[in-house]
């Protein structure tokens, strides 16, 4: 008995490079807004000294192939914002 393994490679899911995004602050929330790619699944994460590397979840999601837009509270003098996409 004999088998042939054949590999078939993931699709391949262009994230654009040229995405719009916007980040407002009110004063009390910074809102995040992008467009956002259909199946891509997307963290966004923040915190407060970019040297400890202690970024924390704020929120986990799954793209729909519209905007986005993620509100978070704005409680330290100092908060650093990014996102990404997860490669599953």
């Amino acid at each position: 008995m004999s088998f042939t393994l054949t590999e078939v490679p993931e699709p391949v899911v262009e994230i654009p490079t040229d995405a719009s995004m916007a980040f407002v602050s009110n004063g009390t929330a910074m809102v995040l807004s992008w467009d956002t790619v259909s199946g891509i699944t997307y963290d966004v994460q923040t915190c407060t000294n970019l040297t400890d590397d202690s970024w924390r979840n704020i929120t986990t999601f799954t793209g729909s192939g519209t905007e986005v837009v993620v509100t978070n509270a704005i409680a330290e003098d100092v908060k650093f914002y990014r996102i990404y996409y997860l490669d599953e």
